[in-house]
């Protein structure tokens, strides 16, 4: 079942019943299963940007990673069972892969954070298959509104032909890059954008402790290591509710 918040769909998943829905994918090798992890921030974009809404419209697992969508969809009427935060995801993602034999590519994040998540990931789980783990080159959106990634980079991942993509490019820009090229890489199993995953797995950023996390208070915590981020919080905590509030009685014009 899938609630929908200001028109953003997110499955109404707990963690496991996700891994689940990631494990059939991977052992049904159908087709790249694409997966978003939307927050508020998500939601407060895809507003201004329909490209945007069209790719998280069209991804096949989309899970609540922000307590604010559990908050929305519990005022809509349509609670959903918990958050699953991208990050403990991921985590998932790479024991499933480590059990099942399936090869992991990770792209993206700051410099060497890929590299050092790679081996905390491979120290946790080990058989685990990293094929590939780097900043890779240039990302950017050429004049025709595409993403784009560097010609060296997209040639080591095509050769590396990864069953699993985690992407921590750019926010919004990773989604729609991986869109984008899902049927240039039929080789895909599992394709998802981790944002600042790799911060936290190569140690640059420690998570919230979990009692913070367990109140929803995980925002307050990387505002208060990460002031720069306010404008992005300020989205999230003032202009996401207060558009929720206005949708929910009817003053959208």
């Amino acid at each position: 079942m899938r609630t929908n918040i200001l028109g953003v769909p997110v499955d109404a998943v707990t963690g496991q019943q996700a891994v689940e829905r990631v494990r059939t994918a991977l052992l049904s090798g159908n087709k790249p299963f694409f997966v978003v992890t939307p927050n508020p921030e998500f939601v407060v974009r895809a507003q201004k940007d329909r490209e945007f809404m069209d790719v998280l419209n069209q991804a096949d697992l989309s899970v609540p990673d922000g307590i604010g969508l559990l908050w929305a969809a519990k005022f809509q009427g349509q609670p959903l069972p918990e958050r699953v935060t991208g990050a403990d995801l991921t985590v998932d993602i790479c024991r499933l892969a480590a059990e099942l034999g399936k090869t992991v590519y990770l792209l993206g994040g700051d410099p060497g954070m890929a590299e050092k998540s790679a081996e905390s990931l491979k120290a946790s789980f080990p058989g685990l298959k990293i094929v590939g783990a780097e900043r890779g080159g240039r990302f950017y959106s050429g004049q025709d509104g595409k993403w784009r990634l560097d010609d060296a980079t997209r040639e080591r991942l095509h050769r590396a032909k990864p069953d699993i993509l985690l992407v921590g490019l750019v926010f919004g820009g990773q989604e729609k890059w991986l869109r984008q090229n899902l049927s240039r890489m039929p080789w895909l199993g599992l394709a998802m954008g981790v944002g600042g995953t790799f911060e936290f797995l190569g140690g640059k950023i420690s998570r919230a402790p979990e009692s913070m996390r367990k109140m929803g208070l995980e925002w307050l915590w990387r505002l208060f290591i990460q002031p720069c981020r306010w404008k992005r919080i300020f989205r999230a905590t003032v202009v996401f509710p207060l558009l929720i509030f206005k949708a929910k009685f009817g003053y959208n014009k």
